[in-house]
C-alpha cells in the first residue's frame, strides 16, 4: 500500500490465491484502489452495494490469474460493479451476472478488456446505457461469448458498447437483451470478428438496431442465425458499416423493424453457404436485407414470406451472385 502525506491510500497491489469480497459504501462498496490489483488465483467479487457509484471495486486495472466471477453487485448510481480506468486481464473465464445500475453501466467499466478463456454476460441491468459493459478500447476473448439478458432499461446498448476491436475465439451467443433506445444488443466501433458461428436472436432495441450494431467489418467464421429480433426504429437485427463476411452458412428469419430494413444492413455482403431470408418484416421500406454494395453468396438461397408496408419486401443490393458458373446453385424467390 502506498499512502499520501495526510495518510490517505494512493495505491494498492494485492496477491493471493483466492480473493472474494462482500461489502457495502456509499461509493465504492467494497474497495477503491488507486493503482493495479492482482490477483494469482481465482477472484470472486460478488454482492456488494454502494449508495452512489461503483458497487463493488474501482482500480487502475484488475489481473485474474483464474476464473472470474463478478455476480449480484449493485449500485444505486452508476457503475454496478466494476470500474476499471485501466484494463481488464483474466487468464481463465469470466463471468458477470446480475450487477445492477441505477444509472449507467450494470457490470464493467474499463478500457481493454483481455478474457483469455469464456465471457459470460448475463442478466445485468443499467437504469440509463450501456447494461452490462461499457470499454474505451478493446474486448479480445478466447474462448466462447455468451450476451443473454442484459438491460438497458432507460437508455441505449443493452449489452453494451466497445470502442476498439472485439474479436472472440470461439462461438458467440448474443440473445434477448433489451434498450430502450438504440441497440438492444452490442455496439462495436470497430472490427467485430468471430472466430465460430453466431447467434443473435430476441433481441429487442425501443430506437433502432434490434441487436448489433458495427461501424467496421463483421468477419463470422462458422454459421450466422440471426432470428427473432426486433427495433422499434431502422434496422431490426443487424447495422454493419463496413463488409458483413460469413464464412458458413446464415439463416435470417423472423426479424422485424417497425421503420425499414425489417433484418440487416451492411455496406457489402459475403456468404460462403447456403442462405435462408424468411418471414422478416418491416413497416416502411425493405422487409429483409439492405446491402450498399453487392450481395454475394457461393450456396443455393432462399428468399420467402418477406414483408414490406412500403417498398421493396425482401431485398435491396448493388447486384447480387448466387453461386459460381463452376459450382451453380439453386435460388428459390417465393411468397415475398
Amino acid at each position: 500500500r502506498v499512502y499520501d502525506e495526510e495518510g490517505n491510500l494512493e495505491s494498492e497491489t494485492t496477491t493471493s490465491t483466492t480473493s472474494e469480497t462482500t461489502n457495502v459504501g456509499a461509493n465504492h462498496g467494497a474497495a477503491f484502489v488507486g493503482g493495479a490489483i492482482t490477483v494469482d488465483g481465482d477472484a470472486t467479487i460478488t454482492s456488494n452495494k454502494a449508495f452512489d457509484s461503483v458497487g463493488a471495486v474501482e482500480a487502475t486495472s484488475l489481473r485474474v490469474g483464474g476464473t472470474l466471477l463478478v455476480s449480484e453487485n449493485t449500485a444505486t448510481n452508476n457503475y454496478g460493479a466494476l470500474k476499471l480506468n485501466g484494463s481488464l486481464n483474466a487468464m481463465g473465464d469470466a463471468t458477470f451476472d446480475q450487477n445492477t445500475a441505477g444509472g449507467m453501466v450494470g457490470a464493467l467499466s474499463a478500457y481493454n478488456a483481455t478474457i483469455d478463456g469464456a465471457a459470460t454476460f448475463t442478466n445485468n441491468t443499467a437504469g440509463t446505457n450501456f447494461g452490462a459493459l461499457r470499454l474505451s478500447g478493446a474486448l479480445a476473448i478466447g474462448g466462447d461469448a455468451t450476451f443473454t439478458s442484459n438491460k438497458a432499461e432507460g437508455g441505449a446498448y443493452g449489452v453494451g458498447f466497445v470502442k476498439g476491436s472485439a474479436t472472440i475465439g470461439s462461438d458467440a451467443l448474443v440473445s434477448s437483451n433489451t434498450a430502450s433506445g438504440n441497440v438492444g444488443g452490442l455496439m462495436v466501433d470497430s472490427l467485430f470478428a468471430v472466430a465460430g458461428a453466431l447467434t443473435a436472436t430476441d433481441n429487442v432495441a425501443g430506437g433502432a438496431v434490434g441487436a448489433l450494431q458495427i461501424s467496421g467489418d463483421m468477419e463470422i467464421g462458422g454459421d450466422a442465425t440471426i432470428t427473432g429480433n426486433e427495433a422499434g426504429g431502422k434496422y431490426g437485427a443487424l447495422y454493419v458499416n463496413g463488409a458483413a463476411n460469413i464464412v458458413g452458412d446464415a439463416v435470417v428469419e423472423n426479424n422485424r423493424s417497425d421503420s425499414s430494413i425489417g433484418a440487416i444492413y451492411a455496406h457489402d455482403m459475403t456468404v460462403g453457404g447456403t442462405l435462408s431470408v424468411k418471414s422478416n418484416e418491416a413497416a416502411e421500406n425493405v422487409g429483409a436485407i439492405m446491402t450498399g454494395g453487392p450481395l454475394t453468396v457461393a450456396g443455393a438461397v432462399e428468399i420467402s414470406e418477406n414483408r414490406a408496408g412500403g417498398n421493396t419486401g425482401a431485398i435491396s443490393a448493388l447486384g447480387m451472385t448466387i453461386g459460381t458458373a463452376d459450382a451453380p446453385v439453386t435460388a428459390t424467390i417465393v411468397g415475398n
